[in-house]
């Protein structure tokens, strides 16, 4: 597991523009009441008015260790050149990114955490893009953590049309906090 540091992720997600906005608008939806938002609680005149929507995808916990794509922006979309709304994370991803991100979701939504990483996404060794993505856990109707929303930003370095197959993603850094505890940006 990586490192936790509310402190820490709060910085990095402060220095890229689309990931405080999430994590503000995510914040303003939580409340002081309210331990983690609920999916139907997200606006999307409010990411549209952020900028956010092409960059957007929300992940649903379908059983242990098992998720799937419930939202993906225009921009994700475009990145696959497929449909990937209701496709498990393991159709999309190389092995081990599949269990990376497995095991990245499940402590966002199981553990209640928000998730800040960075790094370069590949598809068969050929570098397409560093990104840089923050993940928040989201509730469902009942109140129980069951899905995540993430946005990211990315620094281009090829086209991965020109290599749709399966990315891998190299995380060079990662941090969780307990989403309690993470502070306002403002």
């Amino acid at each position: 597991m990586c490192p936790f540091d509310s402190h820490r992720a709060t910085e990095e997600i402060a220095k890229h523009q689309p990931l405080a906005a999430l994590l503000e608008i995510w914040r303003r939806m939580k409340g002081p009441d309210v331990r983690t938002p609920a999916r139907t609680a997200v606006d999307p005149v409010a990411l549209g008015r952020a900028g956010l929507l092409p960059d957007v995808w929300v992940i649903e916990k379908i059983r242990a260790a098992e998720f799937q794509f419930r939202l993906v922006g225009e921009n994700i979309r475009l990145n696959f050149e497929k449909n990937l709304i209701g496709r498990p994370i393991g159709e999309i991803f190389d092995a081990r990114s599949t269990d990376l991100w497995t095991e990245h979701y499940t402590a966002i939504i199981d553990g209640d955490h928000i998730h800040y990483s960075e790094g370069e996404v590949s598809t068969r060794g050929i570098p397409v893009y560093y990104g840089h993505r923050v993940l928040l856990p989201l509730s469902d109707e009942e109140g129980r953590n069951r899905f995540c929303i993430g946005v990211f930003e990315k620094k281009p370095l090829a086209s991965l049309k020109a290599h749709p197959e399966q990315p891998h993603y190299a995380v060079e850094k990662s941090i969780f906090a307990p989403a309690a505890s993470v502070p306002g940006l403002h």
